[in-house]
């Protein structure tokens, strides 16, 4: 039943990613505006120059306007792809008459003798 419900967030998840794919190109266009104006703006002499690059942040901060929602179905779309993923990649466990079969961990002295060193040193 963890696989159905972590195939259908996959598909719900991916299907909103897809719906809001050219908003993505926005995205880019607006991170791109923002990272040329900085740029601009930190090598500027001129008054000139400032003012060109202040332009430049303005429109990178209108492009953020309309990013907005597409930024929340990103938000929403990431959470469903995230847990349809860890749905998806759960072991499942083995059960024989109701009683789950655990995995068994065999220590060798190695590890019994470092673990008795560490203690001992944690408290020095």
């Amino acid at each position: 039943m963890k696989k159905v419900a972590g195939i259908i967030l996959l598909a719900i998840g991916s299907m909103v990613l897809l719906v809001h794919f050219g908003r993505i190109f926005l995205l880019a266009l607006m991170a791109s505006l923002a990272f040329y104006g900085v740029k601009k703006l930190k090598h500027a002499h001129t008054r000139q120059e400032k003012n060109v690059s202040y332009l430049i942040l303005g429109i990178a901060a209108i492009c953020c306007l309309f990013i907005v929602p597409l930024l929340f179905a990103l938000l929403i779309s990431g959470t469903l792809l995230y847990f349809g993923w860890k749905l998806l990649d759960q072991p499942s466990s083995t059960s024989i008459s109701g009683a789950t079969i655990s995995k068994h961990t065999f220590d060798n002295s190695f590890d019994a003798d470092w673990k008795a060193f560490v203690e001992k040193n944690k408290h020095n």
